[in-house]
C-alpha cells in the first residue's frame, strides 16, 4: 500500500509543479535555483524547425543545445534526456567527455541513433556522427529534461517546460537583469553555439481567459476578459480581424454580448511576445432567422462572371447573396422548426479578416498557396459543450466546377500547419473514425447536386429539387463497408464572419497524410494522384500500374500475376462495382483519387465527388459506366477503364469479379437491399432536420418558389426506392454485359442475415445446430467447408478439399461455407456463395 501511495504524492507534486510555475513560466521563465549549479545545462531548444539547420538526412529536425556551464570535462555516461516525466532514462547520452564551455548538439527527431541505449548502438561515422533522440519534440511538446546519473528522481532532473513554440524560432538561456538564469525566445538561433546575451522576447503574455466560451446562445450575458501577464494590455475585436497592440478595443470593462458576436483578443506586454488571439463565437440562432440580404461590412456584389451560360453574362456583377429566405423562415410549415434545425448538428464557424474573403468574393478560381489565407476554425456542439474547440489554420476555396462564380455557395479546403498554430488538427472529427489527427479536412457545399448548384443549359437542365446533399457521403461511406477504407464524412452548419452560410459536408481528403494515418508509414512514401493529377510522393509505382494496363497481355499468368503486385483485385473490383451501383455518371474519367505506398504497395483508388449518381427517372439506380478514352489534356486518360479492360483479359480476374458482384449485391453485403437502405436512412437521418436551414439559405438561388424540405424529403425517399432490387438490376446489367456468368450461384437456404465484417463473410447468428440447404438450376453443386476455393485455380477443376453436395448440411460450430455451381457440359463456374 505504500508504494502507490508514494506514487500519487510524486505525480500530484509534479502536476502541482507544472501547473503553479508554467505561468510564471511563460511570463518571466527564469529556472529553478538547482540550474545554477548543474554542471550541464540545456541551453536552446528549436522544436519547430522548418528552415534552419538539417540533420544527415537533409530533414529539418528539431534539436537540444547541451553545454557543459562547469570548469571541468564531464563524463556523459548515465546523463539521460526525456520528453516524458514518467520516464526520466527515456533516451541515455551516448558514453563521451564533454568538455567545459562546449556544446553537444542533440537533434530530437526520434530517429535514435548515438544513445548509449540503442541496441545494437549504430556506427555514427556512418550518419555523419549526429546525434538523435528516440522521442521527437512537436508543438504538442510541453516537458523537456536533462537528468544526471543519480537516483533518476524528479528533484535530479533540470526540467524545461515548454510554452508555445513557433517556426524556426528557439527557445533558450539567457541572464536576466537580476543575475539570474532564464529562458527567452530568440528569432536568430544559435546551434551548438552560445546564445546572445539579450533574448529577442524574454517570454510571452499569457493568454486571454474567457468567462463565458463559444456556443449557441438564447439570452445575453456579460463577458470578461483576463490574462495572468502582469501589467498586460488585453485588445479584442469584434469584425473578425486578428487584435494587435495597436488596433482592436482596449478592454476594460465586461462586454455586453446580446447578439452574434465573434470575438478575438490578445494580451500584450512590452518587450513580450504577444499572447496567442483566443477566438470565441457567441451564435444566437434567432440572428439567423433575420439574417438580411445586405448585412453591413459585406460587400453588395461578388465579383464578375467569367463566362456566359444560361441568363449570366461574362463581364456583369455576381450577385451577393447572404439573405434567409422568409418564405421558409416565416411558413407556417417550417417556422417552428427553424431553430431546431439549426441545432440539429454541429456547428462550424469560420472566423478571418474581411479582406481575406477575397478568395470567396474576387476570386474563387484562384488556386494554390498563394491563395492560402489564416483563420479560425471553432466547432460548436450543440449538446456537448465539453467537446467545443478551436484551432487556427489557412483556409482556401476547394474543387473544380463548384468554383465557378454562377455556383455562389463554395467548398473550402482547411489546412493545419505550424504556421499559424498546431501543426495537425487533435479532435474526434469523425465519430466512427479511430484518427484523431489532420494535416487537412474539406467542407464540401454539395457542388452540383446542391439548391446553389450548377444551373445546367438549355439542353440538359438541373432540377436541383433532387438534391440530397448526401450521394457522396453515402458513398464514401459505402467504399469504407465494403472494403474498411475510404474517406470519412459528416455534416455539419457552417458560419463564415458570423453569417449562416448553410448545410455543409466535412471530409477527408484522400491524400499521403489520410494514408499514413490509416495503413502507416511516412508521408512521403506515399504517391497521391486524381483525375486533375499527381501529387505528393514518387509517381514509379503508379506509372508502371499504367504501362502494364497499356501492354496488356493479362491472359498471360505470370503477366497477371506480376499486375497484381501494382494493385489488388477484391479492392478494386469492390470500387468498380460501388459506382455501378450508384450510376455514377461523373467517373471514372473524373472524381477519384488514388494512393500507392512506395517502395512496393498496391494502388488503391478511393471514392470522391460522387454526388453524380441515383438519377431519377429510372427505376432503379444501377448503371454500368466506363467512359472513354479520357479527356484530352487529362493527366491520366481514364487510367481506371484501362486498368479494368487489361484486368478482364483474364480467366481468373472475371470469375473474381462476378464472386464479389454477388458478395457485395446478395444476402447480407454491402449493397444487399437491407444493408445500402438501411446506410441511406442513418446517412439522411440528422440532415432531415438540418435542411430546413438550407432550403431557407440557399432554395432561391434557382428558383422564385424555393425548394423546401419537403421536396427534400422527397428526394431522400426517391433514393431510398431506388435502392430496392438494385442489386438485382445491376446483376442483370453485368451479365449482359459479359461481366457476370449465365450460371447463378447456388442459394444458401435460409439466406444469410448477418453482414460481413471486412474480409469474411455474411453470416448468421444461431444458438441450436443450422440445418443449411442449397437452391440451385441445371449443374453440380461444390462446396466446402474449411475456408477455401471449390474451383482451383488456372485449371477450373474442382479443388482437391471440393464436396460433392447431396443433402441438407447441419452446421453446429463457426463454419466458413463456399460454393459454386459447376457446368461439367461446358466447364463453366458460377460466382462464388460464401457464409459463415
Amino acid at each position: 500500500m505504500t508504494k502507490p501511495r508514494k506514487a500519487i504524492f510524486f505525480w500530484l507534486g509534479i502536476t502541482i509543479f507544472l501547473v503553479m510555475g508554467l505561468p510564471q513560466i511563460l511570463t518571466n521563465p527564469s529556472l529553478p535555483s538547482g540550474h545554477t549549479h548543474a554542471p550541464l545545462v540545456i541551453e536552446e531548444v528549436l522544436v519547430l524547425n522548418q528552415g534552419g539547420l538539417t540533420d544527415e538526412d537533409g530533414d529539418f529536425s528539431p534539436w537540444i543545445d547541451i553545454v557543459n556551464r562547469s570548469a571541468e570535462p564531464v563524463d556523459l555516461t548515465g546523463w539521460a534526456l526525456t520528453d516524458a516525466p514518467e520516464q526520466p532514462s527515456k533516451w541515455l547520452l551516448p558514453a563521451r567527455t564533454l568538455e567545459s564551455g562546449a556544446h553537444l548538439l542533440i537533434f530530437a527527431s526520434g530517429k535514435d541513433r548515438g544513445s548509449l541505449s540503442t541496441s545494437p548502438a549504430p556506427q555514427l561515422e556512418d550518419q555523419g556522427e549526429n546525434l538523435h533522440t528516440s522521442f521527437t519534440l512537436t508543438e504538442e511538446s510541453h516537458f523537456l529534461a536533462l537528468y544526471a546519473p543519480t537516483t533518476r528522481r524528479f528533484v535530479d532532473s533540470f526540467p524545461v517546460l515548454l510554452p508555445p513554440q513557433f517556426v524556426d524560432m528557439s527557445f533558450g538561456l539567457y541572464t536576466n537583469e537580476h543575475g539570474e538564469s532564464a529562458y527567452g525566445y530568440f528569432d536568430a538561433p544559435t546551434p551548438d553555439a552560445t546564445n546572445p546575451i539579450t533574448p529577442t522576447w524574454p517570454g510571452m503574455a499569457l493568454p486571454v481567459a474567457f468567462s463565458t466560451s463559444r456556443g449557441l446562445y438564447e439570452q445575453p450575458f456579460q463577458l470578461e476578459l483576463s490574462t495572468l501577464t502582469p501589467n498586460a494590455v488585453i485588445r479584442y475585436t469584434t469584425d473578425g480581424s486578428a487584435p494587435t497592440a495597436e488596433t482592436g478595443a482596449i478592454y476594460n470593462a465586461p462586454i455586453p454580448i446580446d447578439h452574434t458576436t465573434l470575438l478575438r483578443a490578445a494580451a500584450f506586454r512590452t518587450d513580450y511576445l504577444p499572447s496567442p488571439i483566443a477566438t470565441h463565437s457567441f451564435i444566437f440562432p434567432t440572428d439567423v432567422l433575420t439574417q438580411p440580404a445586405n448585412p453591413a461590412g459585406w460587400p453588395a456584389t461578388w465579383g464578375t462572371h467569367r463566362i456566359d451560360i444560361l441568363d449570366y453574362r461574362a463581364g456583369e456583377p455576381v450577385a451577393a447573396d447572404y439573405a434567409m429566405d422568409p418564405e421558409i423562415v416565416n411558413s407556417p410549415l417550417y417556422a417552428d422548426d427553424m431553430l431546431e434545425s439549426l441545432t440539429a448538428l454541429p456547428s462550424v464557424s469560420l472566423v478571418m479578416d474581411m479582406a481575406d474573403l477575397d478568395i470567396y468574393f474576387d476570386d474563387p478560381q484562384a488556386r494554390g498557396r498563394a491563395t492560402e489565407r489564416p483563420v479560425s476554425v471553432e466547432w460548436i456542439y450543440p449538446d456537448e459543450s465539453a467537446r467545443n474547440m478551436q484551432i487556427d489554420a489557412g483556409v482556401r476555396i476547394q474543387g473544380g466546377a463548384g468554383r465557378w462564380e454562377y455556383m455562389p455557395k463554395h467548398s473550402f479546403r482547411l489546412f493545419f500547419r505550424n504556421q499559424y498554430g498546431a501543426g495537425k488538427l487533435a479532435h474526434p472529427v469523425f465519430d466512427n473514425s479511430p484518427v484523431q489527427l489532420f494535416d487537412t479536412l474539406i467542407l464540401r457545399a454539395g457542388v452540383d447536386r446542391s439548391y446553389a448548384g450548377h444551373p445546367g443549359s438549355v439542353d440538359a437542365p438541373r432540377d436541383h429539387h433532387e438534391a440530397t446533399y448526401t450521394r457522396d457521403e453515402w458513398a464514401r461511406a459505402s467504399q469504407i463497408a465494403m472494403s474498411g477504407a475510404g474517406s470519412h464524412g459528416t455534416f455539419v452548419h457552417l458560419y463564415l464572419n458570423g453569417l449562416y452560410w448553410g448545410l455543409y459536408n466535412l471530409v477527408e481528403r484522400p491524400d499521403g497524410s489520410f494514408m499514413t494515418s490509416y495503413f502507416d508509414g511516412k508521408k512521403a512514401d506515399w504517391f497521391t494522384a486524381s483525375h486533375g493529377g499527381a501529387g505528393d510522393g514518387p509517381i514509379d509505382r503508379f506509372n508502371v500500374l499504367l504501362q502494364l494496363a497499356q501492354q496488356g497481355g493479362l491472359q498471360d499468368s505470370a503477366a497477371y500475376a506480376t499486375m497484381l503486385e501494382f494493385i489488388d483485385p477484391v479492392e478494386f473490383s469492390d470500387y468498380i462495382i460501388l459506382n455501378w451501383y450508384a450510376g455514377n455518371r461523373d467517373w471514372p474519367e473524373n472524381n477519384w483519387y488514388a494512393n500507392v505506398r512506395n517502395p512496393a504497395g498496391q494502388v488503391r483508388f478511393f471514392e470522391w465527388d460522387a454526388e453524380d449518381t441515383w438519377h431519377p427517372g429510372t427505376v432503379n439506380g444501377a448503371e454500368i459506366h466506363l467512359g472513354g478514352a479520357g479527356f484530352e489534356g487529362a493527366p491520366f486518360p481514364n487510367v481506371i477503364k484501362q486498368v479494368f479492360d487489361a484486368l478482364m483479359q483474364n480467366t481468373e480476374f472475371r470469375l473474381l469479379f462476378a464472386d464479389r458482384l454477388y458478395h457485395q449485391l446478395t444476402n447480407a453485403g454491402a449493397l444487399s437491399d437491407a444493408q445500402a437502405q438501411a446506410r441511406w436512412v442513418s446517412i439522411n437521418a440528422p440532415v432531415a432536420h438540418a435542411i430546413v436551414a438550407e432550403a431557407a439559405r440557399w432554395g432561391d438561388v434557382r428558383y422564385e418558389a424555393p425548394i423546401t424540405p419537403q421536396d427534400w424529403q422527397a428526394a431522400r425517399d426517391t433514393v431510398l426506392a431506388q435502392m430496392a432490387g438494385n442489386g438485382a438490376a445491376l446483376l442483370e446489367q453485368a451479365r449482359a454485359a459479359g461481366y457476370y456468368p449465365a450460371l447463378d450461384p447456388p442459394a444458401f437456404n435460409p439466406a444469410p442475415d448477418q453482414p460481413p465484417t471486412m474480409g469474411s463473410s455474411p453470416g448468421y447468428a444461431f444458438d441450436e445446430p443450422l440445418v443449411l440447404t442449397f437452391d440451385a438450376g441445371a449443374g453440380t453443386i461444390y462446396y466446402t467447408l474449411d475456408g477455401t476455393d471449390p474451383r482451383t485455380p488456372i485449371s477450373g477443376t474442382p479443388a482437391e478439399t471440393a464436396l460433392l453436395y447431396a443433402g441438407p448440411l447441419t452446421i453446429d460450430r463457426t463454419t466458413v461455407v463456399k460454393a459454386r455451381l459447376f457446368d461439367a457440359a461446358t466447364g463453366h463456374w458460377s460466382a462464388l456463395a460464401d457464409a459463415m
